[in-house]
């Protein structure tokens, strides 16, 4: 079935990032953390994922799809290099995690993405966005309370561990300055990242932005072993 194949194809997708030495690879060991374990993230993601492009659908009248072809662990200080240019501007929207775990999630986009972004949400022509106004960040701000909580919410089923976001923050800034201002702000003793690359897709526009859960390592190690 469908569901087979894709976790086949996730299954090769992992083991050859492994076996190509990713920079990921030692983390993993490190924390013990197998393949399987990110294989049970990036499925559960993909449900949460689908809920959300189906909320998203229904708020907004049209059809927009959603899905999260990988999942990586990176060092906090890996992640600004991960999204691309360190010295461009990056569009995030935060909210911190209450509950039985410490962390925060963070949805980031390149600054044009985002934009982009925002017009997709609102139907109007891809380009006409070139600021962030008060409606752009109201949009953002939807948009990652759907997707995060989604997300969040199965994944919260699944290990029946209480988590739960709250009221969601945009920052616009570089993206090393939008990690350190989420850690020293929450207080969060953070060494990695659940870095999940989140597609949008409406007609034949595609957006690209990641979806990051910042844990606590012992809070990452509880939803891991939850999950076995």
């Amino acid at each position: 079935d469908v569901l087979r194949s894709f976790k086949d194809e996730l299954k090769d997708s992992i083991r050859a990032t492994v076996e190509s030495g990713e920079p990921d690879g030692h983390i993993k060991k490190s924390l013990g953390i197998t393949e399987e374990d990110m294989e049970r993230v990036q499925v559960l993601a993909n449900v949460g994922i689908t809920n959300a492009a189906e909320s998203l659908s229904k708020i907004l009248g049209k059809q927009i799809d959603l899905s999260i072809p990988t999942v990586e662990l990176l060092p906090v200080e890996k992640v600004p290099e991960n999204f691309g240019e360190v010295d461009n501007v990056y569009i995030g929207v935060y909210m911190p995690l209450v509950g039985d775990i410490k962390g925060t999630i963070l949805f980031g986009l390149a600054e044009e993405a985002g934009f982009e972004l925002i017009d997709m949400l609102y139907g109007i022509e891809s380009g006409k966005t070139r600021e962030l106004d008060e409606d752009g960040e109201s949009a953002l701000k939807e948009v990652t309370n759907i997707v995060g909580s989604s997300v969040v919410n199965v994944i919260s089923e699944k290990t029946a561990i209480a988590i739960k976001p709250t009221v969601p923050t945009v920052v616009h800034d570089f993206m090393q300055s939008i990690l350190d201002s989420i850690l020293v702000l929450h207080n969060i003793s953070n060494d990695y990242v659940l870095v999940m690359d989140t597609e949008f897709y409406y007609q034949n526009d595609r957006v690209i932005g990641k979806l990051m859960v910042l844990p606590e390592t012992e809070s990452l190690k509880k939803i891991v072993e939850r999950l076995r």
